[in-house]
């Protein structure tokens, strides 16, 4: 289950991140890293960090990512339910 919704993440998240982004992904806050996966105006979004835009930079740069409302409630789903 858990590789199908990576697929939905890498194909329906409005552009695949960059390298290993996804196993990355912390739905909870963990001591000093803080979780990546939130609802923002009935949205599931998840954010991942540009390190490219950092080397160029020198600054934290976030990519949010909206699903789809469909993926978003599998997403939830498996959050709240199974995991």
């Amino acid at each position: 289950l858990l590789e199908y919704l990576i697929v939905l993440l890498l194909f329906t998240g409005r552009g695949p991140p960059r390298g290993p982004d996804l196993l990355y992904l912390r739905y909870y806050n963990t001591g000093p890293v803080e979780r990546s996966i939130f609802i923002h105006e009935g949205s599931l979004v998840y954010l991942t960090r540009s390190y490219k835009a950092k080397r160029l930079t020198n600054r934290e740069f976030y990519v949010a990512r909206f699903l789809p409302p469909v993926v978003g409630e599998i997403l939830y789903l498996y959050l709240t339910a199974i995991r």
